[in-house]
């Protein structure tokens, strides 16, 4: 029985893996899929997931490491019309927050993960967002705390 922090989806993708990578595979990772592995399950969407078991089973059919599959999962691609996930943040902050003038101003700090795509600097993966609290005094937003906006929050049509 999964533990109560593993949804569904993730229980039953490792529940493939298990009978795809045998016996091994649950002894050295658990009959339940462990936090990371359930973190870079629930950040893919199903069609990024059913590709990435493609992937995984060709390229690794004999044992799988997180690292390989977080790797085989296609990250996103925006087109023209598609914002990236910085703007898709500051659209969101700008519309939902109650940000003063002060605020709207940067510094914002964007943070995310560093990966290896194959470049001699890696690549990133923006995660979100801090927008500092206003430190105008006589601002009526002075001294309210600074807001922290996540990209798995956003909405789907941000």
């Amino acid at each position: 029985m999964p533990s109560p922090k593993v949804n569904r989806r993730a229980a039953q993708f490792w529940k493939w893996l298990i009978q795809s990578y045998g016996s091994k595979f649950a002894e050295q990772f658990g009959s339940v899929p462990p936090p990371d592995w359930c973190e870079v399950i629930g950040r893919a969407d199903n069609e990024r997931l059913e590709k990435a078991l493609m992937t995984v089973r060709s390229q690794h059919p004999e044992w799988l490491t997180l690292g390989q599959f977080e790797a085989a999962i296609p990250r996103r691609n925006f087109g023209k019309d598609e914002k990236s996930i910085p703007e898709r943040l500051a659209l969101h902050a700008v519309v939902t927050l109650p940000l003063c003038e002060h605020q709207l101003r940067p510094p914002w700090t964007y943070f995310g993960r560093q990966f290896d795509d194959g470049t001699p600097l890696g690549g990133i993966e923006t995660t979100g967002v801090v927008i500092p609290s206003c430190k105008s005094e006589g601002c009526p937003s002075f001294g309210r705390p600074n807001h922290r906006v996540l990209a798995k929050d956003l909405p789907a049509q941000v």
